[in-house]
């Protein structure tokens, strides 16, 4: 896989979603894809959260800080908490250059605390 690709993965099972992010997010197409992928997984949760997997997430753009925080609030509007987990430590950096880590919920820790149901290896 090219790292330089951005690729959205979800798995659930038993109540719980969690989506993978690989790579960058780097177009607008990318963008979209992401809020696309928080909303389609918003019906399907029946469950209050929503586990991200960034571990394997390159730099961000502005645009994809952008998608990010519209990401989360179309979770919340829908009562749902995006979990943002495995961030890189250079990720959260922009973040925090930017404050969108206090509007966030990082899970920065790794591993990440999200059900072990939703660590299977995503290749």
């Amino acid at each position: 896989m090219n790292p330089d690709q951005f690729f959205i993965f979800k798995v659930g099972s038993k109540g719980c979603v969690g989506l993978h992010l690989r790579g960058q997010i780097s177009s607008v197409t990318d963008a979209i894809r992401l809020e696309q992928a928080v909303v389609l997984a918003l019906p399907a949760t029946g469950a209050k959260h929503i586990w991200v997997d960034c571990q394997q997430l390159g730099p961000l753009t502005r645009q994809a800080q952008q998608a990010i925080w519209r990401a989360d609030r179309l979770a919340q509007q829908a009562g749902i908490t995006l979990h943002w987990c495995d961030l890189p430590l250079a990720v959260v950096a922009q973040l925090q250059e930017t404050g969108m880590h206090l509007v966030l919920h990082l899970v920065a820790s790794s591993p990440c605390l999200y059900p072990s149901i939703l660590r299977e290896e995503v290749a």
